[in-house]
């Protein structure tokens, strides 16, 4: 009989000692996972065909499977308190104390069927079909089987249809919708509700991606329940095919503060390889409380970190140290100046225009082979389209209030000439062939190749979010006048 909601109790030096163990032995890599089975009074842990035996203060019949990584992780985050207390949330969430990871819920006993790695759905109904239905379940594949037959069914209609012009992607979109739709409905026959589950089919800091992450945050404001499962994808965990931006992180998390603001609590179910190892390895995970800061340094990434708005000095003496390394200038060159002074003044906005209580957000990358880096800034605070229709009682539509908002000498600080802000970032982006794109509310405005454009979202992004992307090699002679002569990067106090 499973007890997914019920605790037990271990030891904390048992548990830390049976995490060690594993670590040590070299069991694991990412994207791998680890069988939990609770039997008597006692928990086995078993992970790339090793395993260890902790004892416990009673038992379930239940078993487990966890993300490897992060379960070793948790030795370097184990909460003080001594016995440490173990449950299974909603058969989605393993919590030791008030850390968790994700969890999928199978019954003892089950029946291992190996997957191929990064299998496709197609991979995945060939490698089940020899086995019966109840063998399939019992091995906890029963979902993923089901996924699988789905995505077959989408790509022959999607086959069919493409002449029509409707795309494979576009029927993932009607699905989704679909399982949006039913999702809060309670099952018949039955007093429990369906799993809330919600998806994000794309990681990306394009208007693809920051859709998608305003749609998620808006089923997830609407939505009755007290916590929610996010899968970045439908596929298996393996699905080496998702789109997925180490900077999405920041962005990402000011939908996660939104949550938590609201009283509300996430777990995440469906995570693609390439997705736990970019926010492992860039701390996102870490920041969240999901992983241990990584052993390893990762030159080419930078970390994810959450600031107050009144932290702009911490914020800059963070960039400065997460900059060096990155295929820049000397820190003291013209051109980081004026990077770091861009930098500044996105943060200032955050202080000055977005009151944001829930903190602001930073992560970035650098990409060597390209020579381009990539940085991040965002807020969940109060959108600049709000703030122009608060301070200056215009009836903008989103899309001409940030429009408004990129034009030199607009600005919402009263009796105040005009700052240098988002427009400094631009134009520094625009001299230096880079590209800058900005996510406020029901808008994302975005300059590629020195063309700028702005088009609505969907659904009102709960912040901001402002995105620049730049070569590491600077052009000669490219300096906006703002920028001029600089020896420090002051932000200005005001947009």
């Amino acid at each position: 009989m499973l007890h997914p909601n019920a605790s037990i109790s271990v030891e904390r030096a048992v548990m830390l000692q049976a995490l060690n163990i594993l670590k040590n032995a070299g069991a694991t890599r990412v994207g791998e996972e680890a069988v939990l089975t609770f039997t008597g009074a006692e928990l086995r842990i078993e992970s790339g065909g090793g395993g260890v035996a902790v004892p416990t203060s009673g038992g379930w019949d239940l078993q487990i499977r966890v993300p490897s990584q992060m379960l070793l992780s948790l030795a370097e985050v184990l909460p003080d308190e001594d016995p440490l207390s173990m449950r299974v949330e909603g058969g989605t969430s393993f919590r030791i104390g008030p850390v968790g990871i994700p969890c999928y819920l199978q019954p003892v006993g089950s029946k291992v069927i190996d997957l191929p790695v990064n299998a496709d759905h197609a991979e995945i109904l060939e490698a089940l079909t020899p086995h019966t239905s109840q063998e399939i379940e019992m091995s906890g594949l029963a979902e993923v089987h089901r996924l699988a037959m789905e995505r077959r069914q989408i790509s022959i209609a999607a086959e069919l249809l493409l002449p029509f012009g409707v795309s494979e992607q576009d029927l993932l979109k009607l699905v989704e919708s679909r399982n949006a739709r039913y999702a809060g409905r309670k099952a018949r026959h039955s007093g429990y509700s369906l799993k809330k589950e919600y998806f994000l089919l794309c990681a990306t800091s394009d208007h693809s991606g920051m859709s998608g992450l305003a749609r998620l945050n808006r089923k997830l404001a609407i939505s009755s329940g007290d916590s929610f499962t996010i899968n970045f994808s439908e596929e298996v965990r393996s699905d080496s095919t998702y789109r997925c931006d180490s900077n999405f992180a920041a962005a990402l998390a000011v939908v996660l503060a939104r949550v938590q603001d609201r009283g509300k609590e996430f777990t995440f179910g469906v995570v693609p390889r390439i997705v736990e190892d970019l926010f492992v390895k860039n701390w996102f995970f870490h920041g969240i409380g999901l992983a241990a800061k990584p052993e390893e340094s990762h030159t080419t990434r930078i970390p994810f970190r959450s600031f107050k708005t009144s932290e702009i000095n911490e914020f800059l003496d963070y960039m400065e140290q997460a900059l060096e390394g990155k295929g820049l200038p000397p820190l003291d060159s013209t051109f980081c100046l004026q990077l770091l002074q861009c930098l500044g003044e996105i943060f200032v906005n955050t202080e000055t225009h977005s009151d944001s209580a829930l903190g602001v957000f930073v992560c970035g990358q650098h990409y060597p082979a390209q020579q381009r880096l990539v940085l991040t800034v965002a807020d969940a605070g109060v959108t600049i389209p709000e703030r122009i229709a608060s301070r200056k009682g215009k009836h903008f539509s989103p899309v001409d209030a940030l429009e408004w908002a990129m034009k030199k000498g607009n600005t919402t600080k009263i009796d105040t000439p005009g700052g240098i802000g988002l427009k400094l970032v631009r134009d520094f982006a625009r001299e230096q062939h880079g590209e800058v794109w900005i996510a406020s509310g029901g808008a994302f405005w975005e300059m590629q190749s020195g063309e700028e454009s702005i088009s609505e979202l969907d659904d009102p992004f709960p912040g901001t979010v402002v995105t620049l992307k730049i070569p590491t090699e600077p052009t000669p002679g490219a300096v906006p006048p703002e920028l001029s002569n600089l020896s420090i990067p002051p932000p200005s106090s005001h947009e």
